[in-house]
Order: C-alpha cells, then sequence, then structure tokens
C-alpha cells in the first residue's frame, strides 16, 4: 500500500475531512509507531570527519581589539566558526575569516598585545547529519574502543576552557540552537589534533510520508491498518465522538503491540549481561571449588 492509497481509503471512509488534517494525523500516527518501536532500519552507522588544527604562521592580536592578522597564513572560508586560541592563553574564541590573512574573533582578545604570536584555529563541534534525531555511540578506531559520555554541562564543569588537544575520549551531544530547524551537534574533548574518522551510530528521523512513499518499503512490518485506526481515532475526536475514538485508539494500540512482538520474534532472544554485583559470587564459588581439587 502507498501512502497515496492509505489516504484514499481515509478520504472515501471519512467524506468532509479536511486534507490538511488528515495529512498532519497521517504522519502524527507514523511518528508515533515510529517512536514505539525499535525499529533496526532507523539506527544508521556513519562516520564522523574531525578536522586537524590549523597553526601555520603567526598572529598579530591587540588587546582589546577582535581584528586578527596573520602572517605566513591561508585562512579559508570553512574555517569561521571554529575556535581561535592564541598558544599559552587559556580561553578560547569563535574564529571569522575575512580573508587569507585577517579575521575577527567574537569578542574583544584579553591578553597582551603580541605581533607574532603562535595560535591554534581549531574544531572541537562537528554538526551531524540533517536526518539524526538521536546520537547513540561514537567511537574510535586508533586507539580502538568507545568514547566516553557526557552531557554538555558535565563537560563545561570538569573541562570549562577546553585546554586539551589530542585523540577525544569524550563527546556530548547537544542542539544548535542558532540553526533553524535546530540541528543535532556533538563536541569531542579533547579537541581533535588530527583528521580522522570517528564510527558514529545514531537513530534517524524518518522522512514525513508523500504521495509516492510505500509504506512496506520503508517499514517491512508496519501495517496500514494500525495507521488507518490511529488515523480514525483523530477523526472520531475531532467530530467529539469520544466512544469511538476511545474503540479505534484500542485498536490502534493493539496493533502496534503486535508489529512489537512481531519484531521481537523476528531479532530473536537477547543475552542479558548481568552487573557484576550479581555475578560475582558464581565466580567466587568456581575458583574455591577448583582450588579444593
Amino acid at each position: 500500500m502507498t501512502y497515496g492509497q492509505l489516504r484514499l481509503v481515509l478520504t472515501k471512509s471519512a467524506p468532509g475531512v479536511d486534507p490538511d488534517l488528515l495529512d498532519a494525523w497521517i504522519d502524527g500516527r507514523y511518528a508515533e509507531i515510529l517512536d514505539r518501536l525499535q525499529w533496526e532500519r532507523l539506527k544508521i552507522e556513519s562516520v564522523l570527519e574531525t578536522v586537524a588544527p590549523y597553526e601555520t604562521g603567526t598572529v598579530a592580536v591587540t588587546e582589546g581589539s577582535t581584528g586578527v592578522t596573520g602572517t605566513a597564513t591561508v585562512w579559508t572560508a570553512g574555517m569561521t566558526g571554529r575556535g581561535f586560541r592564541v598558544t599559552g592563553r587559556n580561553e578560547y574564541y569563535e574564529f571569522t575569516r575575512t580573508g587569507d590573512t585577517t579575521g575577527t574573533l567574537d569578542r574583544a582578545y584579553e591578553g597582551s598585545t603580541d605581533a607574532a604570536a603562535g595560535y591554534a584555529i581549531f574544531q572541537s563541534v562537528y554538526p551531524l547529519p540533517a536526518d539524526c534525531r538521536i546520537l547513540e555511540d561514537v567511537r574510535s578506531l586508533d586507539p580502538p574502543g568507545g568514547l566516553g559520555r557526557f552531557s554538555r554541562s558535565q563537560l563545561d564543569a570538569s573541562f570549562p576552557n577546553r585546554p586539551g588537544m589530542g585523540s577525544p575520549a569524550i563527546w556530548a551531544p547537544y542542539m544548535d540552537d542558532t540553526s533553524d530547524p535546530p540541528r543535532m551537534q556533538v563536541e569531542l574533548y579533547p579537541i581533535p589534533d588530527m583528521a580522522k574518522g570517528l564510527p558514529i551510530t545514531y537513530v534517524a528521523d524518518q522522512a514525513a510520508l508523500s504521495a509516492g512513499t510505500t509504506l512496506a518499503t520503508l517499514l517491512p512490518w508496519l501495517r496500514p491498518a494500525a495507521l488507518i485506526a490511529g488515523v480514525w481515532a483523530d477523526i472520531l475526536a475531532h467530530r467529539e465522538d469520544y466512544p469511538g475514538a476511545q474503540f479505534s485508539e484500542a485498536r490502534f494500540d493493539k496493533l502496534v503491540a503486535g508489529m512489537a512482538l512481531a519484531d521481537a520474534r523476528r531479532k530473536g532472544p537477547v543475552r542479558i549481561k548481568m552487573a557484576d554485583r550479581f555475578t560475582r559470587h558464581f565466580r567466587e564459588a568456581a575458583a574455591r571449588g577448583s582450588r579444593r581439587r
């Protein structure tokens, strides 16, 4: 069944319903099904590419000024928005490139005037794919292993000035409130000191349904009947037929539960890993038994 066929069924069975409301209800119920079920097809494996700091040449900085002038530098437009720090200083700034050898800081320079200071233009915050809804994991291949997860507030409390550069060991997700719509970002710490790929796993947002969407192509276990029941609950509630809406809502819940059961059967049993405090006595008993022998 396609989205167009689903919409036709609902339009024919509920004539007079506002088309815009109908589309909103269909998308809303579709999103609700995705939220309730842990669909594996919503999990995406990707790679986050880090950027090496740019430290070529020297800079002239003036106390109380936002202007920066470089010597033997080739600054690019892609450096706008990255961090800027003068060697030996703790504070950092947001850099805006205005030319190959000129730029500005987001606030007045706090240090002493220096005509030939060492510096670094670096990137510690990276935008995630546009369809990223929840970032689940960030890993490193060199050295191998998962990075520790912090909240942004934990990162601010532990490393307020972000002094270190090196191989990232911590990641902190947050929303970029300056973009429209807000976009998921991740901050890495220590600040990456080289360009490298970090594998990431995230839960993706599904695109809104459209006339050409084939439901079965998106989600093999999606039952169109569940969408229909959910939308009918919305239609009946809009018409103030609350007993009918309650009945359709119950049917929607039952069909979604059935999809969850089918998905669980497809995945098979999952081994539960218990915390060490619950299993330590088994190992200790086994060790005592081996010593007696």
